[in-house]
């Protein structure tokens, strides 16, 4: 079974520059379900809800066999079906999936923008 291992909020300074970043940490077991990509979308409302107002950047990232492309792709229908998420979405900086290996390779990235 799919597993969300991790959602959180982290604020990341680039000089004087204060950004926050909601990241999704996914372990990817067997195939990606609609049920398992609506608990995704929803676990990335609930955490963008009680983040600052100013979060601007989504990373999720994938642990296991599946494409980030193949995952961007109806996530991103998912996250637009809907005007809640959709203005979320509307107002990131930046929105990636990346695929990695345990070892901390990247393996593929795709934009959920």
């Amino acid at each position: 079974m799919n597993e969300l291992v991790k959602v959180a909020t982290e604020e990341l300074q680039t000089g004087e520059e204060i950004s926050y970043a909601i990241l999704i940490n996914i372990n990817v077991i067997s195939h990606i379900t609609s049920d398992f990509l609506m608990k995704v979308k929803e676990a990335f409302v609930n955490q963008r809800m009680i983040s600052p107002v100013n979060t601007s950047l989504l990373l999720i990232t994938l642990i296991g066999n599946l494409n980030a492309r193949d995952f961007a792709s109806p996530m991103k229908k998912i996250l637009m079906e809907d005007e809640i998420t959709k203005n979320f979405m509307q107002n990131m900086n930046a929105a990636d999936v990346i695929q990695g290996s345990k070892d901390g390779k990247v393996l593929s990235s795709a934009s959920l923008l």
